[in-house]
């Protein structure tokens, strides 16, 4: 019978671990500058080849640098700010338009609530459905608030590249 050792654990045999609060730190920024990608992609700045790369720091945060537990902060963070700035920019920031900043709040709230349950599929299924995930999310989401009349086709990421042949 062969006997099982285990591996040495020593200090100095395990790799650097990064802690937790570092972690959750470069997620933040991560998705800050997924936000900062977004909003030079819309107009009136107009930088659109930046809507193709906008998600990827974004998507990085979530799946490979936050901890499971904090997986969709990124997503929340990025998508939310972007919501938040650009609808201002349309709509301005006064009494009467409150509603419109409150939708970026609720928007990123429901990215962080769903975004460790995206996380856990993927990894459970070794990613094999990432893609169609991600294309299917957000193709739905797209179709499900064209028909809200108050948000209707504001803030679509094809605006970004509506005027490219």
């Amino acid at each position: 019978m062969k006997k099982v050792t285990r591996p040495d654990t020593s200090i100095d045999q395990q790799p650097a671990r990064i802690a937790i609060a570092t972690r959750i730190t470069i997620g933040v920024a991560m998705g800050a500058l997924g936000a900062v990608m977004l909003i030079l992609a819309f107009p009136p700045y107009n930088v659109w080849p930046l809507i193709f790369l906008a998600f990827v720091p974004i998507l990085l945060a979530d799946y490979r640098v936050l901890p499971q537990r904090w997986a969709g902060l990124a997503n929340a963070i990025g998508t939310g700010v972007w919501l938040y700035v650009y609808l201002t920019m349309i709509f301005g920031l006064n009494t009467s338009t409150w509603y419109m900043q409150a939708i970026a709040l609720l928007v990123a709230v429901m990215l962080f609530a769903t975004g460790r349950g995206l996380r856990v599929f993927n990894e459970h299924t070794h990613y094999r459905w990432f893609v169609l995930c991600g294309i299917a999310s957000t193709i739905g989401v797209e179709m499900i608030r064209s028909f809200i009349p108050i948000i209707a086709t504001h803030a679509y990421v094809g605006h970004a590249v509506h005027t490219q042949p």
